[in-house]
């Protein structure tokens, strides 16, 4: 090989490795739309949850109390009296299959149908 050979090799791989490290995409969410939250409580559905609209809920059972934020198209267990209140460090949810469930409660809670076909995307 002559030395401009290698040099238009050379000038290839670093021009193939700009492209291919230069152009990658951030991970985009889509945010779908509001759905609804269902809460089943002992393996039966307790209420379904609008997830369009701010408001707060109390679920007082045979098994315990709970108490459910919506805000921002999402639901979390603001307050609850098991132990270790282990549904409340879950956080918000807001995701198509996303869940919160209270074992001593027998209390479980997730989303449906707000439109979060794809997680995220990348280009």
């Amino acid at each position: 090989m002559k030395k401009n050979d290698c040099i238009l090799v050379v000038f290839l791989l670093l021009l193939g490795a700009f492209i291919s490290f230069g152009f990658k995409g951030e991970a985009k969410a889509y945010e779908g739309t509001a759905g609804k939250a269902i809460v089943y409580v002992d393996n039966k559905i307790y209420m379904e949850i609008d997830l369009s609209f701010t408001s707060e809920y109390e679920i007082d059972t045979e098994f315990g109390y709970n108490k459910l934020l919506v805000n921002d198209n999402s639901i979390l267990v603001s307050d609850s009296d098991c132990d270790g209140r282990d549904c409340e460090k879950m956080g918000a949810i807001n995701g198509d299959g996303q869940f919160i469930c209270c074992i001593p409660h027998r209390l479980y809670i997730s989303i449906e149908g707000n439109g979060n076909e794809v997680d995220t995307v990348t280009y």
